[in-house]
């Protein structure tokens, strides 16, 4: 094992160690939170690296660097079972190779990508699980719809047979202190409790929320799905 392995499988097992704790402190179940390795920027090695030392949910922003990696990897990603998220902003031209790519499109922020979601699974006769991008901190700077939209976009994308809704994603404000996002993150638990009432035929069970810096606090505040990058990669390699 080289230092680079080294380093990414001590990684993984620092995190999932450290979630065990933090689930076992807040009374939760620890297969109720998974860890996704958000591999933007890294190389296809890198991924492999992840998978084989128990990572089963993989999350990329770039719909066309995302293909490129996983067509490499794909052999080793279909023998670990692994997950595919899209975690970036999806633009109306992506959608049919998104949704060639991955499994899960967690990002949907408006009607019209919903739509575009819709025609497609229809098209080509598929289901594609999706999550609900929300704007919780009202940052101009960030993607997602306000939570005062939401349920228009929900009750719209029901009525959208290709199209299954599993929860909620976001990125809240960022803070040096970790406990300054707990408020953002509450706010994402209570929407979803409201959510799951307004519209019991969906499960909306996930919460996709936290990150390397803040995912403890995440997991206190209900997250079952946290996306972890420089927690298990290092810092980002630039694009070129």
């Amino acid at each position: 094992m080289n230092m680079r392995q080294q380093t990414i499988v001590e990684n993984i097992s620092y995190i999932q160690n450290h979630i065990s704790k933090i689930c076992s402190k807040t009374g939760r179940d620890v297969f109720s939170v998974k860890l996704m390795a958000v591999s933007k920027t890294m190389p296809a090695d890198d991924i492999v690296i992840a998978i084989e030392a128990g990572v089963k949910i993989v999350g990329e922003n770039i719909v066309q660097e995302a293909s490129e990696k996983f067509r490499i990897i794909k052999p080793v990603l279909e023998e670990h079972g692994v997950r595919l998220h899209f975690i970036g902003h999806l633009q109306s031209n992506k959608v049919r190779m998104a949704m060639d790519v991955f499994d899960s499109i967690d990002t949907i922020d408006r009607l019209k990508i919903a739509h575009k979601l819709q025609e497609n699974g229809e098209a080509e006769n598929k289901v594609i699980d999706c999550m609900i991008q929300i704007n919780i901190g009202s940052e101009n700077s960030k993607f997602g719809i306000s939570d005062s939209e939401l349920k228009n976009l929900i009750a719209a994308a029901a009525q959208m047979k290709n199209l299954r809704i599993k929860g909620l994603f976001a990125v809240p404000p960022y803070f040096e202190d970790p406990e300054s996002v707990r408020p953002y993150l509450q706010k994402m638990r209570l929407l979803q409790k409201d959510l799951q009432k307004a519209f019991p035929h969906f499960d909306l069970n996930e919460l996709s929320m936290g990150m390397s810096h803040d995912y403890s606090v995440a997991i206190e505040e209900g997250a079952t799905i946290i996306r972890v990058g420089q927690g298990i990669f290092g810092p980002r390699f630039m694009r070129k």
